[in-house]
């Protein structure tokens, strides 16, 4: 084992020898330097971002509208389909309704008979008909204003 002695060991206390350092200036505090400001590129930002924002809401409203549409257009739809419905039963109700055998078959319910003989009148014109008062026969007249009058 070897002893260590004397100066080979250097002490914490004692910093290593440097060379003189060559003196520098005292520091000093600066005022900071005003920069003017830069209004073109924050507002053309704050522009764009305004842009932007009003590009989102704009969408949003188109958007509410179209569903608000979609929304009334499948209410309307829904309308349709039933009133298309009700038409389709109305039809086939008037069609029951219509049919012969049930007008005959009503008439009897209601105390009426069916005749025994079926007499067809003759077709009768407004020049053939028979003058009721005053009128003159035969003239073709139709009735339309007043007689002697000139009308």
């Amino acid at each position: 084992m070897a002893v260590v002695t004397g100066p080979a060991r250097l002490r914490r206390d004692q910093a290593p020898l440097r060379a003189p350092a060559a003196r520098r200036p005292p520091l000093r505090v600066v005022a900071p330097q005003r920069r003017p400001p830069r209004p073109a590129r924050r507002s053309g930002v704050g522009l764009a971002l305004a842009v932007v924002l009003v590009a989102l809401l704009a969408v949003a409203g188109a958007q509410a509208f179209l569903v608000q549409g979609q929304v009334r257009l499948a209410h309307l739809q829904q309308q349709l389909g039933s009133a298309q419905g009700r038409q389709r039963d109305l039809e086939a109700q008037v069609a029951r309704l219509e049919d012969p055998a049930a007008v005959v078959g009503q008439a009897q319910q209601q105390g009426l008979s069916v005749p025994q003989q079926v007499t067809d009148l003759p077709l009768v014109t407004p020049s053939s008909t028979v003058p009721t008062s005053g009128g003159r026969a035969g003239s073709g007249t139709t009735g339309h204003g007043a007689a002697g009058t000139g009308r």
